[in-house]
């Protein structure tokens, strides 16, 4: 007796196929989103700050950096850092960015991959521990920091059609490889976010990009002072400089 599906049977099993990987495809593009604030997310507790990119809810707050209106000569493509604001609770540390062009009006000029630029945290606010400067014996504010969270821009493209997203990576200062990425090269585990999937960490919107971070990845701790280098992916431009104490 003969087994196994007849020619009819397979044409139905790859039907079945196709319209099975067609429905994973269409739910991994569909999910971009962050959860609301009091939801559980896939990392740990609940987030306390709705993460969905706008800047309404931070205007009571003074920005820790204000880097000014977009320069002329910044090209569409690029993104540049216009204010920064903080915010922590007993789980995560909070950061708005608010930024021009958005995530989504650079995609409309260019589709391609790029960076928002990185945050550098030194958790026990000493310079003389930690990373070597980053930016040369010029500014001594630029050294003694421990992490860094990376902030890259991605872009996807699906039968639903194709889209950007953010995501952040953090990096441990290892004092090796001083050449590869100023010697942050040690990621943290399970650190990776972007706003592609639901229950993220991390959102872009209609004003900038907002993250939750978890405090002990930061090593950040309540009560205490860290220090904090903000600079944007765009060539030539200003980096920021903060502290800034844990509730």
């Amino acid at each position: 007796m003969r087994s196994g599906l007849g020619l009819s049977g397979r044409r139905e099993s790859h039907v079945l196929h196709a319209f099975v990987c067609c429905c994973g495809l269409l739910l991994i593009l569909g999910c971009k989103g962050s959860p609301p604030a009091g939801s559980a997310n896939s990392n740990g507790p609940a987030t306390t700050i709705k993460l969905d990119g706008t800047v309404d809810k931070w205007l009571k707050k003074t920005p820790v950096w204000d880097n000014g209106p977009v320069p002329a000569d910044i090209s569409p493509r690029d993104i540049h850092i216009m204010k920064v604001f903080f915010d922590n609770d007993s789980h995560y540390f909070y950061a708005f960015i608010q930024c021009s062009p958005t995530v989504q009006d650079r995609y409309k000029v260019t589709q391609f991959s790029g960076a928002i630029g990185q945050l550098y945290f030194d958790a026990d606010n000493n310079p003389e521990t930690g990373g070597p400067s980053l930016m040369g014996d010029s500014n001594p504010k630029a050294r003694g920091y421990k992490i860094k969270v990376y902030l890259p821009l991605g872009v996807f493209s699906g039968t639903s059609g194709g889209g950007a997203f953010a995501s952040y990576e953090i990096y441990r200062f290892t004092g090796q490889n001083l050449d590869d990425n100023s010697g942050f090269n040690a990621k943290i585990p399970n650190s990776d976010q972007d706003d592609m999937h639901p229950n993220t960490l991390i959102a872009d919107g209609k004003d900038g990009v907002e993250v939750a971070i978890p405090l002990e990845m930061l090593g950040m701790k309540p009560g205490a002072m860290a220090r904090i280098m903000i600079q944007e992916a765009t060539p030539d431009q200003p980096a920021g400089f903060t502290t800034y104490q844990c509730r």
